[in-house]
């Protein structure tokens, strides 16, 4: 049994995270090159969003549950920059934003045509967990308008101080914004394929690792992020918290 879900279990359905206090202390010995982050702010400023000026928040929070981990995390940890690999429309993003007022947060997604015209495939014909497809519909005609990139960073506009936008696959993304800075966090809710977590891993020695997806099941009704999960959490000598569909990396 996976130890945040026992966790979960004991408390009632809360979990403590034990190990903020190594987290916080690792983060202390490794400060971030804040001229690095200025940098990349500075070679990625946002795109011209005014054509949405005036529109309601497009926001589809896919939220499978456990987010209370990262967050309880980030309140602990106190980051100073974290990276969410895969934004989609935000809906994540702007959750840890609201947790606190002092991190800057590099949301690195390739916001392809494919993802959009995922929104419309939803609609056409919703999986089950789709309960009501109305409130879809304006999101996917402002994706029709505007682009996903834009909608996606519309709903972040609050934040826009604070944001980076990486247009990028995790592929190539996440070496690049490691040639600038080395995050605190990365959060990796993407393509759900090993590589992503195995660069992650590999690029950001000293970040703590956490993500989405862990109750995703393939078409063969395998869990394969969980796999990918504990082979990095092997390596790196961690135990895994899960909770729901999140999960966290924890210093033992």
């Amino acid at each position: 049994m996976v130890r945040g879900e026992a966790l979960a279990h004991d408390n009632g359905g809360s979990t403590t995270l034990r190990f903020a206090k190594k987290a916080k202390s690792s983060v202390s010995y490794c400060p971030v090159p804040l001229g690095g982050l200025d940098a990349l702010r500075a070679r990625h400023p946002w795109p011209e969003i005014s054509g949405l000026d005036g529109d309601p928040p497009h926001v589809w929070s896919l939220d499978g549950g456990g987010r209370e981990l990262v967050i309880d995390l980030i309140q602990k940890m106190r980051p100073r920059v974290i990276l969410e690999i895969g934004t989609f429309l935000g809906g994540s993003a702007l959750r840890w934003l609201a947790t606190r007022p002092d991190f800057a947060l590099i949301v690195m997604d390739p916001w392809t045509k494919d993802a959009g015209n995922w929104v419309a495939t939803v609609i056409a014909s919703p999986p089950v967990w789709v309960q009501d497809i109305e409130p879809l519909k304006p999101i996917w005609e402002a994706i029709q308008r505007h682009g996903i990139a834009k909608v996606a960073l519309h709903n972040l506009r609050s934040f826009r101080g604070r944001v980076i936008p990486i247009q990028m696959p995790a592929e190539t993304g996440c070496a690049y914004v490691r040639s600038f800075v080395e995050p605190d966090m990365v959060y990796i809710d993407a393509m759900k394929q090993p590589q992503d977590y195995m660069l992650a891993h590999q690029l950001f020695p000293t970040a703590v690792m956490c993500g989405d997806d862990w109750t995703w099941q393939d078409e063969g009704g395998g869990y394969p992020v969980r796999g990918y999960v504990h082979h990095v959490a092997g390596l790196r000598g961690c135990t895994v918290l899960a909770k729901d569909a999140t999960w966290v990396l924890a210093q033992n």
